[in-house]
């Protein structure tokens, strides 16, 4: 090999190292770049967004489904609903048009099973329903002092109470089909007792004392 050849050969194998000193350094550069962006991203603070407007908000779920819905009703109704995976309400809270509060639970099958409120008057109430939503047990406290807990048939006619009557006695009665009292056992405010047994026509037929 000439020297001319060796010469220009080692010409290029200098400009070639040369060249590849200068993508290590333009290499390190960029990496310390993106480094330092990275960190500068995770120190920077967020902004603190104080205060969100909207009509609607819905939450999605990790499988990219509806989880809950914050929304107002064309009636004025405003509730916050949870949906399960088959986007079916099963928790409710709602705050209706009059003002009274509500907290429903449904079944897989969407129908409202148990339902708390505060009426207008301020007293509390709570039902428990069947799969047609029809009231079960009831139990509310009105502002008098009555507090009573009723079970009614499917029909929703009235079948037993326990209750405190705003005059300070304690009643339990039973009642027929048709919702008729057919018994009754009651201890007024002095602590004496009474029995009373109704006829289909609502007269005693029997009583104690």
């Amino acid at each position: 090999m000439s020297d001319l050849t060796l010469s220009l050969l080692a010409q290029r194998l200098d400009e070639q190292q040369r060249e590849n000193r200068r993508w290590k350094r333009a290499t390190v550069t960029v990496a310390a770049v993106v480094c330092a962006a990275v960190l500068m991203g995770q120190a920077a603070p967020r902004p603190t967004v104080k205060t969100v407007e909207a009509e609607r908000f819905i939450l999605m779920g990790r499988s990219g489904k509806p989880r809950a819905v914050l929304t107002e009703a064309s009636d004025g109704n405003v509730g916050l609903r949870f949906v399960d995976a088959a986007e079916t309400v099963r928790l409710a809270l709602e705050l209706q048009p009059d003002g009274a509060p509500w907290v429903s639970v449904a079944d897989a099958a969407g129908q409202r099973r148990f339902m708390l409120t505060v009426n207008k008057d301020g007293s509390p109430g709570f039902s428990l329903l069947n799969a047609q939503e029809r009231p079960l047990v009831g139990m509310s406290a009105a502002p008098d002092g009555t507090a009573g807990l009723g079970m009614t048939d499917a029909a929703g006619r009235a079948r037993a109470f326990v209750g405190i009557r705003s005059g300070g006695f304690s009643l339990v009665s039973v009642h027929a089909s048709d919702g008729a009292i057919r018994a009754a056992l009651s201890v007024l405010p002095d602590g004496s007792p009474s029995v009373r047994i109704y006829a289909a026509d609502g007269k005693v037929i029997w009583k104690a004392p």
